[in-house]
């Protein structure tokens, strides 16, 4: 055990933000070359300038899809990309800086390609298939959240949490990640107004006892019990 600790301890490591991570938003490929990205960012600025062809390299996918990854990363706002050229006028490798990352909502994506998205619909959601970033249709800033990370802390008493429930903090704010998924959704919309900090604390509640090994997609099922939730103060409103 001593020398798996050592190992660890001095072996270098690449810092990525928790929330991109976990949001579940990303394809394999644009996580991939997220991670890339981040490995090859300059620790004081963010910034790098690796070629698409030694992105896809490293992130094990074709030319095209790094591009295109790229791109989707650079419309979430979780990177800048600043074209470069030369003193000739030629295109030489793009800079990439790696920013703060925003909330994350849901891409408008079709039912079958995002598990998450159809549980919306009265249809069970299918298995979640291999994500497709040529195929996977990219989300532009109009559809980003309209309510800010700091809103939704606010909305809920985030204070509350960080006072009484520290180690709740990094399930809460995958919550609040989900509302912001369903914020997007024209029949959530009114659901999300009733969301304060008692409808967290139940949530969390609920989801106290869940064997997250044995949950194949968290985002999925985290937005399947956050709807579960609401509907359920919902009606019980409705009967007072």
């Amino acid at each position: 055990m001593k020398k798996i600790l050592q190992f660890r301890r001095e072996r270098p490591f690449v810092m990525v933000d928790y929330a991109v991570v976990m949001s579940g938003q990303l394809s394999v490929y644009e996580l991939a070359v997220y991670l890339v990205l981040c490995a090859y960012a300059d620790s004081r600025e963010g910034t790098c300038f690796p070629s698409y062809q030694t992105i896809a390299g490293k992130a094990g996918c074709s030319r095209r899809k790094a591009i295109d990854a790229v791109a989707r990363l650079d419309s979430l706002g979780l990177i800048r990309k600043e074209v470069r050229k030369n003193p000739c006028g030629d295109n030489t490798s793009n800079l990439y800086t790696v920013v703060a990352a925003p909330s994350i909502a849901a891409p408008p994506s079709r039912a079958e390609d995002t598990p998450a998205d159809a549980l919306c619909s009265p249809a069970n959601a299918p298995d979640s298939p291999e994500p497709d970033s040529e195929t996977q249709i990219h989300m532009s800033q109009n559809h980003l959240s309209t309510h800010s990370f700091e809103e939704w802390k606010e909305q809920i008493e985030y204070s509350y949490f960080e006072e009484e429930m520290p180690d709740s903090l990094p399930l809460v704010e995958m919550l609040l990640g989900i509302f912001s998924r369903l914020e997007q959704k024209p029949d959530c919309q009114a659901l999300i107004r009733t969301i304060d900090s008692c409808a967290v604390l139940e949530l969390l509640e609920e989801l106290r006892e869940v064997d997250w090994k044995e949950i194949r997609v968290p985002s999925a099922y985290l937005e399947k019990k956050v709807r579960e939730c609401l509907l359920r103060r919902e009606a019980l409103l409705a009967s007072l």
